[in-house]
């Protein structure tokens, strides 16, 4: 990545994410909708026809901020997503380019990807059997997951590792009037997870 990546990403304008998408093959109309993403860039963009990758007139692209997370785990995330949808696993994968494949380069510096809008629901409590279902819906997602190893994502590690550390550099930003309680509950987690988790184990 470039130094300025990070400048380029912050300053995305419309403009600059419709001629991403229309490079790809897709007519927009010039409507679009930034949609929340907590490191991301993400925005629903309508087109002007359906296009013959996707259902609808609406297409995801996301933007992937800059020296979070290398292109080769980008790529392990999207092979997932696809050795998911290939499990019968329901998943949004990402669209593949014209060179098949679901990674593209804006201004050199900036991955994006494209996928195709999916309606959902945010669902009340669990009924009946409803938890059974997500137990069996999670079990194939990780059996999928478990049949290949992950190279390129970070991992976690241990909670001495990130938790303990964590909660060090916290201290200085959570209002001092809620740390006594929001401390006391961050070390029983982590005692919890010290006690209970192998650590030659990354998770």
């Amino acid at each position: 990545m470039q130094p300025d990546s990070k400048s380029n990403f912050f300053s995305l304008s419309p403009d600059a994410v419709m001629t991403a998408v229309e490079k790809s093959g897709y007519l927009t109309t010039g409507e679009f909708y930034q949609l929340n993403s907590y490191e991301n860039r993400v925005f629903d963009i309508k087109l002007e026809e359906p296009h013959a990758n996707l259902s609808n007139k609406n297409v995801i692209a996301k933007f992937y901020r800059p020296q979070r997370w290398s292109k080769e785990a980008i790529q392990e995330e999207h092979d997932f997503l696809l050795d998911l949808q290939s499990n019968d696993v329901p998943v949004v994968p990402p669209i593949a380019f014209s060179d098949g494949s679901t990674i593209s380069t804006f201004n050199s510096d900036i991955y994006f990807s494209l996928f195709t809008k999916t309606l959902g629901r945010m669902p009340q409590e669990f009924i009946g059997g409803e938890l059974k279902t997500v137990g069996r819906l999670l079990a194939r997602l990780h059996n999928v997951g478990a049949q290949k190893k992950f190279r390129h994502r970070p991992t976690i590690g241990t909670p001495s590792h990130i938790g303990w550390t964590s909660l060090d550099l916290l201290e200085r930003r959570v209002t001092p009037e809620l740390w006594p309680r929001y401390e006391n509950a961050c070390m029983k987690i982590l005692d919890m997870l010290d006690d209970n988790l192998d650590p030659r184990n990354s998770f």
